[in-house]
């Protein structure tokens, strides 16, 4: 939400971004978009688009994804299309973990400058009066490549500085994702899920 589409330097070292033909990425975490894709391949959803982000993805856009499952772990899902769709109905928006509604109300608050309340932007959105904007993402592709060379520098990495922690993925997703996903997600393309492991 706060720069849910933000083009982060820590996801592709940049000397990999040419070699690979990339030219753009998004970034968006599960912690503020809790119906991004989990794994490479399946389609998702992100909350983007309050204030000046509401002219972007009305046309499709194409970008390399990658999704944070962690505050500095983010995840190749792939090459995808990135489209705004209907805003999240009353219904979908009740759906969110209450840290994931208040999150967003702040968000909402200074991203479209508005003075009420945190509590009084919950209300709206539970009203209909206030709808999330929503961008879905469709994969493309998967760069089976570039995946092997960012877990060969990682594991690189780890070896150099085996000091750190290092935490399982399992334990920084969300314990569980609504059951009552979005009805729109039709399309999920799977990819060998060895294909999103870190």
């Amino acid at each position: 939400m706060a720069s849910a589409y933000e083009l982060l330097s820590i996801a592709v070292p940049k000397p990999l971004a040419p070699k690979f033909g990339i030219t753009s990425y998004l970034c968006p975490n599960l912690w503020e978009n809790p119906w991004c894709p989990t794994s490479p391949g399946m389609a998702g959803y992100m909350f983007v688009g309050l204030g000046e982000e509401i002219h972007k993805f009305v046309k499709p856009e194409v970008h390399e994804l990658f999704v944070g499952v962690a505050r500095t772990n983010y995840r190749l899902m792939g090459r995808y299309r990135a489209h705004r769709v209907e805003p999240l109905t009353v219904e979908e928006w009740l759906t969110l973990s209450e840290k994931v509604r208040s999150k967003y109300c702040e968000t909402t608050q200074r991203k479209a400058r508005d003075s009420r309340s945190v509590e009084s932007i919950n209300a709206a959105y539970e009203r209909g009066e206030l709808r999330a904007p929503c961008v879905k993402l469709t994969c493309l592709d998967f760069k089976e490549d570039l995946y092997k060379t960012l877990k060969a520098q990682k594991m690189r990495q780890k070896n150099t500085n085996s000091s750190s922690s290092q935490h399982s993925i399992k334990q920084e997703l969300p314990n569980a994702r609504s059951s009552q996903k979005r009805r729109r997600i039709e399309d999920t393309m799977y990819i060998d899920s060895d294909s999103g492991s870190s």
